[in-house]
């Protein structure tokens, strides 16, 4: 499985564009909604002023992740973001990780909706988005 080395990260989210079964999770939280979380939870400060005050962190299903590596090949960092490691290596801290991101609040509302060009994102497919079921 993919391990997330939060030094080399670009914040770009190819990885997770790219993951066929969806397991790659760029996070945005704030310190508030960090607290209590497990030691292993390593975040960064988040890049882009949209983000002041926020903290960025890709998390990895390690109940999903198949191993393909398509995160790890995809990383256009000059120095890789993600590299493989054996699934037994990690699941004891990873885990706790994994749930403890999908208990954090959802921040879809931190930066603007367009399309390319300054295109507005339709109201209506707002609504839709946020009214879809979350995966994990």
């Amino acid at each position: 499985m993919p391990v997330w080395l939060p030094e080399h990260c670009i914040q770009c989210n190819q990885c997770s564009f790219v993951c066929p079964h969806a397991v790659i999770r760029p996070l945005l939280a704030s310190d508030e909604d960090l607290k209590g979380g497990p030691e292993a939870f390593v975040t960064v400060e988040a890049k882009g002023k949209e983000f002041k005050g926020l903290k960025f962190r890709i998390q990895i299903s390690p109940l999903d992740c198949t191993g393909c590596g398509n995160c790890a090949d995809i990383c256009p960092a000059k120095q890789k973001a993600l590299v493989m490691k054996p699934l037994e290596t990690q699941t004891e801290a990873q885990v706790p990780n994994h749930i403890f991101s999908t208990e954090l609040p959802v921040m879809d509302d931190v930066m603007a909706r367009h399309l390319g060009q300054g295109q507005p994102v339709p109201a209506a497919f707002v609504r839709i988005f946020r009214s879809m079921p979350r995966v994990w």
